[in-house]
């Protein structure tokens, strides 16, 4: 598990588009296992990453549809154990529809941080090798968090995950925390 934190503007999403091949590097070269990432097939470096965002992108479809977009022949039981490990299964039985209920563009009905955990659930059923987390936390309360946070430690055992945070409570536990500054890293520990 490797943080990354800083100030606003510290480069911190800069440096997650690097990894995940969003952004070219102006100098250097961004590596996975040694191999520069410019040098890996795009949809390659897609399927073996999962990234969930501040702001994730809910489908303007049913709860089932969003997380099956990870794992389209995902079992009940697997969208029910990843609903569980990111702390929204009771959130989605409590609507009308359960895993039927209709998401609008975005996820409106859902609060930022249901949206939040219904992102982390999806990106749990898609077992990448890489998880990316762009302050994925933020928008929950700290006892949620920490649950989530529990089930992220767990999963560290089977993928490598990248978090970005400006909440220690986050990236406590790390491995590793790069602290930036200006686009530099500053610290490392």
């Amino acid at each position: 598990t490797l943080a990354v934190t800083g100030k606003s503007g510290s480069g911190k999403s800069t440096v997650l588009k690097l990894i995940a091949g969003q952004r070219d590097p102006d100098i250097g070269t961004s590596t996975i296992d040694g191999i520069d990432i410019m040098k890996i097939d795009r949809d390659a470096l897609r399927q073996n990453m999962a990234f969930v965002s501040q702001q994730p992108y809910l489908f303007n479809t049913s709860i089932r549809d969003n997380l099956l977009m990870a794992k389209p022949d995902a079992t009940m039981e697997e969208l029910e154990e990843v609903c569980r490990k990111a702390c929204i299964l009771d959130d989605i039985l409590e609507t009308e529809h359960g895993f039927d209920t209709l998401l609008n563009e975005k996820g409106v009905r859902f609060s930022g941080g249901q949206r939040q955990r219904l992102a982390i659930a999806r990106s749990l059923l898609k077992k990448a090798n890489i998880l990316v987390l762009d302050e994925a936390t933020s928008a929950v309360d700290n006892v949620t968090q920490h649950k989530i946070m529990q089930t992220i430690k767990n999963l560290s055992r089977e993928c490598t995950i990248i978090i970005v945070a400006h909440r220690l409570s986050t990236i406590v536990g790390s491995d590793r925390i790069f602290l930036l500054s200006d686009g530099h890293i500053q610290c490392m520990g």
